[in-house]
């Protein structure tokens, strides 16, 4: 299972969508056959995580909507919230996205997993910045950036990236004259 996970990651990031979604249905059908629930549950997050890449939001909604997250590692669980609230925010259901990635942030802290608390942390800082939170976004983003750096991950010049524009675009005050 870890095998074809690790496979459709590898074809996810070289943009074979379909050769991704092809690996974790046997990553799925494998852990099923072996009784092994939470990596079927992994490969069904990792799933609509390749819908949401490609943009069908509706499929990934349906895939992460037929999990039963209760046999989930939490990181795996974690994962999943982080990803209903990503869809929420595409769909600009604000109130929900945040919500949804608050659960998720309290949820993969005590995972401990860097990875995907780290997009969690983006995830949520994009929400709290479209939610005109600036002050909620940079901390978060500011987390986010830290745990990349202390982690070595490559996400780290994406989160400085989003710092500078969210930096750019705040509003300034002028002294009085």
């Amino acid at each position: 299972v870890t095998a074809l996970r690790g496979q459709a990651w590898c074809a996810r990031e070289s943009g074979e969508a379909d050769q991704a979604l092809d690996a974790l249905q046997r990553a799925r059908e494998v852990a099923a056959a072996a009784g092994l629930e939470g990596a079927g549950l992994q490969a069904a997050v990792d799933e609509a995580q390749v819908w949401i890449s490609r943009g069908d939001l509706d499929r990934a909604q349906q895939r992460l909507g037929d999990l039963d997250l209760r046999a989930a590692l939490p990181a795996t669980a974690g994962e999943a919230l982080s990803l209903r609230a990503h869809i929420a925010a595409r769909q600009r259901h604000w109130a929900r996205a945040d919500e949804l990635a608050s659960r998720a942030l309290v949820v993969l802290r005590a995972a401990g997993q860097p990875r995907p608390l780290g997009a969690a942390l983006y995830a949520a800082g994009q929400i709290a910045g479209a939610l005109g939170d600036g002050a909620r976004a940079g901390a978060l983003l500011g987390e986010a950036l830290g745990m990349a750096v202390r982690a070595g991950l490559p996400e780290q010049a994406m989160i400085r990236a989003t710092l500078d524009r969210m930096t750019q675009r705040a509003p300034t005050t002028k002294d009085p004259p």
